[in-house]
């Protein structure tokens, strides 16, 4: 208690921002109610950390450029063009022409072509403009205290979605305003998001509680399995493929309690044998709808195989400049299929790659490339160069890697607390790079 009394204010105040984030941070839609208190949260935490003075920290100065280069190309696409450089663009053909069917003079437009979508979007960054400042002000030697956050996140949501098993047709533990009340979403308004954050958080309990005493040891495993348990009952399938990784991960991080004597090897053993007891009673109870799903059929999963050639042609409708970002869903009634009509509508195109082809075109894709070549370059270092923060580092190549890879089929960065969480994972990559090389505390500065 003690050691929680002396944190420092600014401390204090980036766990309040993390709470928030907590409650009100998983869903993704602009116009949920909920966004609101996350963004002014965000305004705040920066207000009050902008004048504090920091530790300087060089390694992080590339997620910086990186959020500020999407802010950029955000913002670029939004000033108004005129009209003789707007109907130049590609895929402005049919928009250009609705100036000349309705007896109007062509105005001056933006590339953007959801413009209120697009300033929502901008807005959004300020969670991650936010979250790095944070870290800048933490300090490296309490960086660790993210990844406990993370950890209680994970705990907390599962629980929540165990108690949302039960509430029936009335949503007592929904915090948002659109949600699938048949789904254990935990904190988020998605359940695909929600498996993801449970199976991320697995290898982040492993670190967590390893080289520790062997009460902590015990209670990252107990939840460890109540993650397990929880990402099986969202009957999310891509969650379900990523636990497998997941878990190969937390067992590399894991793998020192068994060299640590007979008892403890032995009480492990014992915690995975009931974990795949649990497992395997849920299975031949018919529950685990996880494994349900990923062997039949899904018509949700059906529309997106049958809309993809149609992402592919507005990809290349609106290369090198994109749509705009935030401009997905009203553009793509233009180029959906009649077939795949229904009356549900498809909000984002579930392969965040491609989404990002058709809204930020050519620059949106130099973007993520430069992030590519970031996380290559620092990951490779903390595999193959052992350093001081070698298993922080790791364990954020690895994070990063799961968010990745569910966005290929999803979409869980556009979420203010995933996309918080993976640039958490990144300065974890990058701090370990830096103390790898022997970067150690420089002098005390105004910014990061």
């Amino acid at each position: 208690m003690a050691r929680i009394s002396s944190l420092p204010w600014n401390v204090w105040i980036a766990l309040s921002f993390w709470l928030v984030l907590l409650f009100f941070g998983g869903a993704s839609r602009g116009d949920e109610p909920a966004q609101v208190a996350v963004r002014v949260a965000a305004v705040v935490l920066l207000a009050a950390l902008w004048s504090a003075r920091h530790e300087a920290r060089p390694e992080l100065k590339p997620l910086f450029w990186l959020l500020l280069s999407i802010a950029t190309l955000i913002g670029m696409q939004l000033v108004p063009l005129p009209p003789g450089l707007w109907t130049a663009l590609p895929g402005r053909e049919p928009y250009a022409a609705l100036a000349g069917a309705l007896g109007v003079e062509q105005p001056w437009r933006p590339i953007n072509l959801a413009p209120s979508l697009g300033w929502n979007a901008l807005v959004a960054l300020l969670p991650c403009f936010a979250v790095l400042m944070a870290i800048v002000s933490i300090g490296r030697k309490r960086l660790s205290l993210t990844l406990a956050a993370i950890c209680i996140a994970a705990v907390v949501s599962a629980l929540l979605g165990v108690a949302q098993l039960g509430e029936g047709e009335t949503p007592l533990f929904r915090a948002y305003r659109i949600f699938t009340a048949s789904q254990p979403s935990g904190i988020f308004a998605n359940r695909n998001h929600q498996a993801l954050l449970l199976a991320l958080a697995i290898p982040c309990l492993a670190v967590w509680g390893v080289g520790r005493e062997k009460t902590r040891a015990m209670v990252a495993l107990g939840a460890a399995l109540l993650l397990v348990v929880a990402l099986l009952a969202t009957g999310s399938r891509a969650g379900l493929l990523l636990l497998v990784p997941s878990l190969a991960a937390s067992a590399y991080f894991s793998r020192s309690l068994f060299a640590k004597g007979r008892a403890r090897r032995w009480a492990i053993i014992a915690v995975v044998a009931l974990a795949a007891a649990v497992i395997g009673a849920m299975i031949a109870a018919d529950r685990s709808a996880s494994l349900q799903r990923l062997f039949t059929a899904d018509a949700v999963a059906d529309k997106r195989s049958a809309n993809f050639a149609a992402l592919v042609e507005m990809a290349k409708a609106f290369f090198p400049f994109g749509s705009g970002f935030g401009s997905f869903e009203p553009v793509f009634r233009r180029f959906e299929p009649f077939q795949t009509l229904t009356f549900t509508y498809f909000n984002q195109a579930h392969n965040d790659p491609l989404q990002v082809v058709i809204e930020g075109g050519l620059p949106g894709v130099l973007i993520v490339l430069a992030y590519l070549v970031f996380w290559t370059r620092h990951s490779l270092r903390a595999w193959f160069r052992p350093a001081p923060a070698n298993s922080l580092a790791q364990l954020g190549s690895v994070v990063t890697a799961l968010c990745m890879g569910a966005s290929v089929v999803d979409y869980p960065l556009r979420t203010p607390l995933i996309a918080c969480v993976f640039l958490v994972a990144s300065a974890w990559l990058a701090s370990g790079a830096a103390a790898g090389t022997g970067a150690g505390p420089a002098r005390p500065s105004r910014s990061a």
